[in-house]
């Protein structure tokens, strides 16, 4: 999940962020900057893109990104960039996996179609509290927000059948703990508790044990090294990813692999400009 924007910095950022972005954006790739960009990426090197939410209302600008995705990376599963660095291999440079965070009903609902339809692979990362509150009613999605998101309206999740569908639709599922908790504020003992469970809980509803893992929030101060060395141990991941933007390559620490948080709203030429690196930091 992003860091959370105080409301005034939020409302001024939607208002004005992106529009500045997409200029910034426009201009970088019309003046041919993102491609010089890319070509510079490190031979084997791959981006990981980090969704939450797909509202309805955002699935035509959520379709052009993945139509220029197919037309422009190639776009791979996560699990088979993790299983190619892992054999020691080199992926084709610039590819691409997607994944979705916490387990929303519109990831399935909106953003599932579009990618079957494209024949584009996508890992989901659910946890699986959030998925327990499908059909709970708007209490016990307010009490999630104020604590996970530091708001009160939150989408619905996804249902555990849903979530099975989208295994049968051939989508990875992945871990991302139980009750998306800070992970830096727990003893190892918790950390532990909060892997192990959501992924046997996982293991249990689809009748696949997952291999891949995603820290909530997905930075250094909620998913500190000790954290991540219990998170590694807690159950059989094969790589663990934080949403630290940046190139990915053999080198880069299998249990703090890089994500690029993305919005559905975004234009393709934002799209372009944060894939060859324009914001990386």
């Amino acid at each position: 999940m992003t860091p959370v924007l105080p409301p005034r910095l939020k409302h001024w950022m939607a208002s004005h962020g992106r529009p500045l972005l997409e200029t910034a954006a426009l201009g970088f790739c019309a003046a041919g900057a993102s491609r010089r960009a890319f070509s510079r990426a490190p031979d084997g090197a791959f981006r990981v893109l980090a969704y939450h939410q797909t509202e309805r209302r955002r699935a035509e600008r959520f379709r052009r990104q993945m139509e220029w995705l197919a037309s422009n990376r190639r776009v791979v599963s996560l699990g088979g960039l993790v299983e190619t660095i892992g054999r020691g291999e080199e992926p084709t440079r610039g590819s691409v996996a997607v994944t979705f965070d916490d387990g929303f009903a519109n990831n399935f609902e909106t953003a599932a179609p579009i990618l079957k339809q494209l024949g584009l692979p996508a890992c989901f990362f659910v946890a699986t509290d959030f998925i327990d509150l499908a059909g709970q009613g708007n209490s016990a999605l307010k009490k999630w927000g104020e604590r996970v998101y530091r708001f009160t309206r939150v989408a619905e999740p996804m249902t555990w059948g849903q979530v099975r569908s989208l295994v049968e639709a051939g989508f990875e599922i992945g871990v991302h703990t139980r009750s998306h908790a800070d992970l830096g504020k727990l003893s190892d003992e918790a950390v532990r508790e909060e892997i192990s469970q959501s992924f046997e809980r996982i293991s249990q509803e689809i009748g696949v044990a997952p291999n891949l893992f995603a820290y909530p929030y997905g930075k250094t101060p909620m998913a500190p090294p000790a954290a991540r060395r219990v998170a590694m141990r807690s159950a059989p991941f094969r790589a663990a990813f934080s949403t630290e933007r940046g190139w990915n390559t053999s080198s880069t620490p299998r249990d703090w692999l890089r994500r690029d948080s993305m919005e559905p709203a975004f234009s393709p030429r934002l799209l372009e400009a944060f894939l060859s690196g324009m914001f990386d930091h």
